[in-house]
């Protein structure tokens, strides 16, 4: 009897241990989660931040002596470093509220038509010589689901591929009705993603070296899985045989007792 009871503490404190062990390893994960989410932020934020500084230094030294061309330049540039700013921003507070469970997601019917198209056209002020190449069939399958994360679903995906696609490229956008729903993918002609990191590519702060130029905080992907998923449906992403990058998502169509 005495050597069970000895037993019986022996394996509740090894559980015990144990339990312990995995709470100090997941805040340990916490916490360089915390400092590398710190990093990133501060990188990121600080160089379009030390832009504006500069060229509204520069516009106050000069003064009355700049020249128009001078002024609307300066000016095109902070204003171009400011939206930056105001787009990280953006990502990270979507961010930490999916991950905290504050997102819900209404259900409505769309006309996925029009709001790729509407999508689509607000990119071509940034387009240089790349194209559009918009694949949308007429009979698209309404779906339900919630306009203003659709949105921001597309959004960062044409983004990406914008930035990842060499100029005089083609960016191809496709919708398609899916066994599972609609289906739409959007494909640039860039270098592709290795194959090692294709799993990886939507979690948190995973960025490319492009993408760390280009001043992404690597939270796009994330939002996109994040959102898909919100809505019962599934994202991925491959390279191509001819080159670049797929990206492909689907929306379910509306099931019973779903709500609009």
């Amino acid at each position: 009897t005495v050597f069970a009871e000895h037993a019986a503490i022996a394996i509740a404190n090894a559980r015990l241990f144990e339990r312990e062990r995995a709470a100090s390893e997941r805040l340990a994960e916490v916490d360089a989660r915390r400092r590398e989410f710190l990093a990133v932020v501060t990188h990121d934020l600080k160089s379009p931040l030390t832009s504006i500084v500069g060229y509204v230094r520069l516009l106050k030294q000069l003064g009355d002596n700049a020249t128009v061309e001078q002024a609307r330049e300066f000016n095109r540039i902070i204003e171009k470093q400011a939206a930056r700013m105001l787009d990280m921003i953006e990502q990270l507070l979507m961010a930490t509220s999916l991950e905290e469970g504050a997102q819900v997601l209404s259900r409505e019917p769309l006309d996925l038509r029009a709001i790729v198209g509407e999508e689509v056209a607000a990119f071509a002020g940034v387009l240089g010589d790349r194209v559009f190449d918009m694949r949308l069939p007429d009979d698209l399958p309404t779906v339900y689901g919630d306009r203003s994360a659709i949105e921001h679903i597309l959004a960062n995906l044409l983004d990406n591929a914008v930035k990842y696609s060499p100029d005089g490229t083609a960016i191809e956008v496709e919708a398609e009705a899916a066994p599972e729903g609609v289906r739409i993918s959007v494909a640039n002609a860039g270098a592709g993603i290795p194959d090692e990191a294709l799993p990886t590519v939507f979690e948190r702060y995973k960025r490319g070296d492009e993408a760390a130029r280009e001043g992404s905080v690597g939270l796009g992907l994330f939002i996109v899985r994040s959102l898909t998923q919100g809505h019962g449906g599934r994202v991925w992403a491959e390279n191509r045989e001819e080159g670049g990058t797929r990206i492909a998502f689907t929306l379910p169509l509306r099931r019973e007792g779903d709500r609009v």
